[in-house]
């Protein structure tokens, strides 16, 4: 008898071996958890999900591997470069579906936050975290547990808060034209205005006259008065000088390197010697290249009296000054005109009037020094810059004063 019950045991594990073990509903191998997520309940069974597959991919998915196999495989997989919802989809057969209904249901993309920039100033809009099931996490849970609660993970976006740390001001500069006739104070409002608003991309070069344009009637440019050769003439578009020197300063106190810029033939009256920019369309532009990471934006703004510039971008800590050396000058002579004929108003030598007020000559080096922690560590030369006079002219009378006449007789 005792030999007929062992003979019996052994015939019962002999044929265990043979007896698949998806004979039995309940196996050891089987996955079947319930996912919890956002207040809803997603239902996977893998011993529901494996029927029609053939034995071949039974065996190489490893269905009826413990969970300790079911890893090794995902792991593999991985290691080959599937991604982790590409090897849990394997091994764990039919998930994917379950995974559709959740990335549906509780995931969403990311959407980063945007910024524009016109004459308005800036315009944001906010961002959208991105969420996504952490499946490396959920396929380790669904090997342990009946009930999991499906992990989520937050995608990386640009916020809101990261654009306006690269969109902060850099620098402002401005300079005055109240003594200015209403066509140049018109013609520096026309230029300024093409300016405000633009955005110098990382790497891209900006130019004055490309940006600008050329300055004639056509476009609405009004005569007034420019420097030409040493003297003050009429010309279309007089004024235009002003705006590109006072951007080229915005420009040099934000920390941009200037590749081109030249000074004018005198000493410009709105800004320090050294640091005008004369701007001729076709001959002389001002120009940089945005050698940054990040981009730069520019406003332009004008009222009846100035014109301003602001220039945004990312901070970098330095700060930087101006600094005008002069190495020499050479004074404005006074000559005196008399012409019955165009000033008849000037009868006696007493009686003057200034036609041209004198400008003295000079020669200047101009620097920018850059600061970092209120310490200097740079000093850079700019440019080497030579204004010629310009000598007064006073017209007066051509008769000696009745005192003079008097004592001469």
């Amino acid at each position: 008898m005792k030999k007929l019950v062992v003979i019996f045991t052994l015939a019962i594990v002999i044929a265990g071996v043979f007896i698949p073990f998806n004979a039995f509903a309940e196996t050891p191998w089987n996955v079947d958890v319930v996912l919890k997520c956002n207040g809803k309940q997603y239902s996977y069974n893998l011993y529901e999900n494996i029927n029609g597959l053939s034995d071949l991919s039974v065996e190489n998915r490893g269905v009826y591997l413990s969970d300790r196999g079911k890893k090794e495989i995902f792991d593999r997989l991985i290691g080959d470069g599937f991604t982790p919802r590409q090897a849990m989809c394997y091994v764990l057969y039919g998930m994917d579906k379950v995974l559709d209904k959740l990335e549906n249901d509780a995931c969403c993309s990311p959407v980063d936050a945007t910024v524009k920039f016109g004459r308005n100033g800036f315009v944001y809009t906010q961002e959208r975290q991105g969420i996504s099931v952490d499946v490396v996490s959920l396929f380790n849970q669904m090997l342990s547990k009946k009930t999991v609660d499906v992990p989520l993970v937050k995608s990386r976006c640009v916020t809101v808060s990261e654009l306006k740390s690269v969109t902060q001001k850099l620098s402002e500069f401005t300079t005055t034209f109240a003594n200015s006739s209403r066509d140049r104070a018109y013609n520096i409002a026309l230029a300024t205005k093409s300016i405000d608003g633009i955005v110098v991309k990382s790497g891209e070069k900006f130019s004055f006259n490309e940006t600008v344009g050329r300055r004639s009637e056509e476009r609405g440019y009004r005569n007034a008065k420019v420097i030409l050769n040493g003297k003050y003439v009429d010309g279309v578009g007089g004024g235009v000088c002003q705006v590109s020197t006072t951007l080229y300063n915005a420009l040099l106190l934000a920390g941009v390197t200037i590749s081109e810029s030249h000074s004018h033939t005198l000493v410009p009256s709105y800004v320090r010697a050294g640091f005008d920019a004369m701007v001729a369309y076709g001959t002389s532009d001002l120009t940089f290249v945005n050698s940054s990471e990040f981009d730069l934006y520019i406003s332009g703004k004008t009222t009846d009296k100035s014109v301003t510039f602001t220039v945004y971008g990312k901070p970098t800590g330095y700060t930087y000054k101006r600094v005008s050396v002069e190495t020499s000058r050479t004074p404005f002579d006074t000559l005196y005109v008399s012409d019955v004929n165009k000033y008849p108003e000037l009868v006696y030598e007493d009686q003057q009037k200034v036609i041209t007020n004198g400008i003295d000559g000079l020669k200047c080096n101009s620097y920018i020094e850059t600061y970092l922690d209120g310490k200097l560590i740079d000093t850079r030369l700019l440019r080497k810059n030579t204004y010629s006079k310009v000598d007064k002219v006073v017209a007066r009378g051509t008769l000696p004063t009745e005192r003079e006449q008097t004592e001469s007789s």
